[in-house]
């Protein structure tokens, strides 16, 4: 299976569409950066509390047009490396010829894998650029409370760590966005049974995305939505079990898939 992977992960990282979702995430972040930062840098110590990186960063406030615009279209993003090379396998017929070598078990396993972790890298990639470019700038001081200057309050997702140990609390954000973006690409790899459409392949991540927001703006309920609870400036304040569930849930329509695709005589 390894030489299966290196392969496939080739597909997905030498890919146009790998090198077309970094440079959007990328001059999304650097837009963000020239309109929100770059002008901060005489009046860092302008005001009750010295700005911070922590507070500035395209994940660490909720103000910019930037900030919304990345964390809506980011599934859309992830899904343009690979999440559509499945659908292209089974319409070229390419799955026949490499299952026939590898096996369909070791195949899909390692379209699953694939789809995940280009997911993840896509989504991660644009954010640590504009941390790293925020934090050229701006210092990374210890967020306080009290002053009005930062999105965190004590009620919401690990706010003691966020006021304690910025760095950590930053970390877990980071990996639990690689998580969650990474699972949901694997919808892409479900909605082939579907669609004949291929475009509609990968836009289903976003689509489901976009239909889970909705709901949840319509009804009131913003703890439920992904859009606001990955964003570590958190737009709405959400639990751990909603979060957990919300995984569970992507992680069970994956493992559907799996069980599925490798029980299937023809896929």
């Amino acid at each position: 299976m390894g030489s299966l992977l290196k392969v496939e992960f080739s597909r997905a990282f030498r890919s146009l569409g790998f090198a077309v979702a970094i440079g959007v995430g990328i001059v999304i972040c650097c837009w963000h950066f020239w309109e929100n930062i770059y002008p901060l840098r005489n009046c860092v110590y302008v005001g009750p509390y010295p700005l911070s990186a922590f507070g500035k960063w395209i994940g660490g406030e909720n103000t910019s047009l930037q900030g919304v615009l990345y964390y809506m279209m980011v599934p859309i993003l992830c899904a343009l490396p690979y999440a559509e090379s499945y659908f292209f396998d089974l319409k070229s017929g390419y799955i026949n010829q490499i299952t026939m070598r590898c096996g369909k078990k070791q195949y899909v396993r390692a379209k699953y894998i694939v789809t995940f972790v280009s997911g993840a890298v896509t989504a991660i990639c644009p954010l640590l650029f504009d941390f790293l470019l925020t934090g050229m700038v701006l210092p990374a001081v210890v967020p306080q409370r009290g002053f009005g200057v930062f999105p965190i309050d004590a009620d919401m997702l690990m706010a003691e760590l966020y006021y304690s140990k910025p760095f950590i609390y930053h970390l877990m954000y980071f990996i639990l966005d690689a998580v969650f973006l990474g699972l949901l690409n694997i919808i892409a790899l479900i909605a082939v049974h579907f669609t004949e459409n291929r475009f509609l392949v990968m836009l289903m991540p976003f689509l489901v995305y976009l239909f889970v927001f909705s709901v949840c703006q319509m009804l009131g309920v913003g703890q439920y939505c992904p859009a606001g609870y990955l964003r570590p400036s958190q737009m709405f304040i959400s639990s751990w079990y909603i979060i957990a569930g919300e995984l569970l849930l992507l992680l069970a329509s994956g493992g559907v898939f799996l069980y599925v695709d490798t029980k299937k005589e023809d896929i």
